[in-house]
């Protein structure tokens, strides 16, 4: 709103054999112009761009052929105000670290996400103190895991599946929520 614009993944089918296809995060100008803003370009594949609450923010996956989502992808923020190149704040570090699902807490507006770089397992994990610490090597250092498990936490469709998100933010309280499947049980539990 503050812009504007829609920010998504564009896919450049211009030269359509597949090596030739370039893909970008963009924005796209909403005043009828079609005007594009590459905002992040270079890697094979992106995924789940997500804004922070201020708008000041944007996260984003991605990741490069021949690896898949559930294989090797990393987390990158955006700081939108003072522009420049996106920051890694998760994966991307050469370990086959998955980092998928990004969100802003609508309440706090830290930022969270599911990998597997610490157990194995896709965990949820969140950027503590993210809205204020500048953007650099301290996100790496500020992130947790906000409950340790040895279960996914992120469901079962993969990583390029758009709008895919196992959790969300209660309303009001902006409580974490989750569901996962613990092991020998054949139901879901919910996880605050």
């Amino acid at each position: 709103e503050k812009r504007n614009r829609l920010i998504c993944v564009r896919e450049d089918h211009t030269k359509p054999e597949p090596a030739n296809v370039v893909n970008a995060v963009v924005a796209v100008a909403l005043d009828g112009s079609g005007e594009m803003e590459v905002l992040a370009s270079g890697s094979d594949f992106y995924a789940a761009p997500r804004l922070s609450p201020d708008g000041s923010k944007l996260a984003f996956v991605s990741w490069e052929h021949p690896g898949m989502p559930w294989d090797e992808t990393r987390l990158s923020v955006l700081d939108l105000e003072a522009g420049g190149k996106p920051t890694v704040v998760a994966g991307g570090d050469g370990k086959k670290t998955s980092v998928l699902q990004p969100a802003w807490s609508p309440k706090t507006g830290e930022l969270f996400f599911v990998s597997d770089h610490e157990n194995g397992f896709w965990n949820l994990f969140c950027v503590k103190d993210s809205p204020s610490l500048p953007l650099g090597p301290k996100w790496a250092e500020a992130t947790y895991n906000v409950a340790p498990m040895t279960v996914d936490f992120s469901g079962a469709a993969p990583g390029w599946m758009l709008g895919q998100q196992g959790y969300a933010f209660a309303a009001g309280t902006g409580a974490v929520l989750a569901s996962v499947r613990l092991p020998g049980d054949a139901t879901s539990t919910l996880i605050v």
